[in-house]
């Protein structure tokens, strides 16, 4: 994995809203299933104390199409100055995980990458 692409992320000094979900399209209702984790994640994010903008950042990121094929979970970091971090990755994550604190939560995501490589 490449390390440079975290850069930013710690050179801002947040708070951070972080979400990891699962975006595949694979399914015949695979929009409608995408739009609604995105708006969950927003949700999540709002009800943990993000300005509705920054969660609604991260819900627009999340629900734009990746145009991948097979499974597809991706991550979104954002801070008020923007979205930090847009990464994909081809594993199943069944369980979303939406944050808002002053660290951005990349755990799972970088276990996941890690076990791409």
């Amino acid at each position: 994995m490449k390390l440079n692409r975290l850069a930013d992320l710690y050179a801002d000094p947040g708070p951070f809203a972080s979400a990891y979900v699962e975006v595949s399209r694979e399914q015949e209702d695979g929009d409608r299933l995408a739009e609604l984790q995105a708006r969950a994640a927003r949700d999540g994010l709002v009800a943990q104390g993000a300005p509705e903008e920054l969660a609604q950042q991260v819900a627009d990121r999340l629900a734009t199409s990746t145009h991948e094929g097979g499974t597809v979970s991706r991550c979104v970091v954002a801070s008020e100055r923007g979205v930090l971090l847009d990464a994909l990755t081809s594993r199943h994550h069944a369980q979303p995980t939406v944050t808002y604190d002053v660290l951005p939560d990349i755990a799972t995501w970088l276990a996941d990458e890690s076990l791409l490589v």
